[in-house]
């Protein structure tokens, strides 16, 4: 950025000739949760210091603030030779954005030491924008020096360059795993697709129907063997435009939750898994992706989807899962459930399971080298056929192990 100017004369006729020099800029509304960006999105580097810009620097820290909110900020002055009682009014005028308008005053109570730093509060008259943006600008500083004579004098104190501001939902800081950590190329990515998804839906639009918009679109590409865990889930989309592209349910959760923590989203934002047992069919277990395998005289326990061979009656073949990935938010308007790779949102944890055909029990067949069903313990959709036929020709233990990452492996 361009250099600030050293030292400004106020007043021609004090004694001694009071100096002003500007020494830092702190945006004190910024969220203070930005890091620098990484050697690709799933790394991320150093956060971003404390106050933004101090004399000598060569650059401006970025900030992220909430939208519609008005920016705060504090000025730190050096002075000399400023009588006590004096006032000093700071202004800082933006070149693009009025919203960065700044404006503020302090007056000197006591004694002022020589070359003393004090902070002066300036806040702008207008909130910033709503909605998510990037905001590059600049801000031309001066000061009025107000002393208890009345005597008035001004003088510019340069201009800082180089002001980025990414605006978010909210100061939310979500201390969480490091891929979902905020930098300006998540931001961006971020802003990319949060809008694509929400497309004409107002800001104001209750927070869940925004939330079922992103799940939706990201859900569209589902494929359960690309797995993606909590680093690299902001690759999801790359797979998009490839054949065999899509990820597994719990790896759409995964970058559905990212988008939204980079962005500050309000309320409340979860993932997990969501499995059902023998014994209460009904009713949804939620947590445990990493439990062990239920098993029984050979057969293992499995919710089986809709690709299975026949829709997840006794004797199809594939389309067996562990559990349901599933991104759980809460906002205003209560608690929703939205299953990775699919279209629908839920209020209640039970419906989740209505993603799948039946819960069952199934062998492994070592010449199909795949599972099939054995036995329906409880059907949720209609048209599942039931019976029952024997362990396979293979033991348990011989399986090629199910992915448990993926839902549908």
């Amino acid at each position: 950025m361009a250099a600030i100017a050293a030292s400004m004369v106020l007043g021609a006729e004090a004694s001694p000739v009071p100096e002003v020099n500007l020494e830092a800029l702190d945006f004190v509304s910024n969220v203070h949760n930005l890091y620098r960006d990484g050697a690709r999105l799933s790394s991320h580097g150093d956060k971003y210091p404390v106050i933004e810009w101090q004399r000598g620097s060569d650059a401006v820290a970025p900030i992220m603030h909430p939208a519609d909110k008005p920016v705060q900020a504090e000025i730190v002055l050096q002075l000399r030779g400023v009588r006590p009682g004096s006032k000093l009014v700071v202004t800082g005028e933006s070149d693009a954005f009025l919203t960065l308008d700044l404006k503020g005053e302090i007056t000197l109570g006591g004694f002022v030491e020589e070359n003393e730093l004090v902070r002066v509060p300036v806040t702008a008259s207008r909130n910033l924008a709503k909605g998510l943006k990037k905001m590059e600008d600049k801000i031309r500083w001066k000061v009025e020096l107000i002393q208890p004579s009345g005597e008035r004098s001004e003088a510019d104190l340069g201009t800082t360059t180089g002001i980025t501001c990414y605006l978010v939902f909210t100061d939310i800081v979500r201390e969480g795993h490091h891929g979902y950590r905020p930098t300006p190329k998540r931001i961006e990515h971020a802003y990319a697709r949060f809008t694509s998804a929400t497309g004409d839906l107002e800001l104001q639009t209750p927070t869940h129907l925004q939330v079922h918009s992103l799940s939706k679109q990201v859900g569209r590409y589902y494929n359960p063997v690309n797995h993606f865990n909590d680093d690299d889930a902001w690759f999801v989309p790359g797979t998009w435009g490839v054949r065999g592209g899509g990820a597994s349910c719990i790896s759409i959760v995964r970058y559905c939750n990212a988008i939204l923590q980079v962005l500050g989203y309000p309320g409340t934002i979860r993932m997990d898994a969501v499995w059902a047992r023998p014994e209460n069919p009904t009713t949804a277990q939620i947590g445990g992706i990493d439990s062990p395998d239920v098993t029984k005289n050979g057969l293992k326990l499995f919710l089986v989807d809709n690709r299975n061979s026949r829709n997840g009656g006794v004797g199809g073949y594939g389309g067996m899962n562990n559990y349901e990935g599933v991104l759980i938010y809460t906002g205003d308007k209560g608690t929703f459930y939205f299953p990775g790779g699919t279209q629908y949102m839920y209020s209640s944890i039970n419906q989740v399971l209505l993603v799948f055909r039946a819960l069952v029990w199934a062998r492994w067949d070592s010449r199909a080298q795949q599972w099939q069903v054995a036995q329906v313990v409880h059907a949720y959709q209609g048209g599942v056929r039931s019976g029952s036929i024997g362990p396979g020709d293979g033991m348990y233990e011989d399986r090629v192990r199910f992915g448990l990452f993926g839902r549908r492996r």
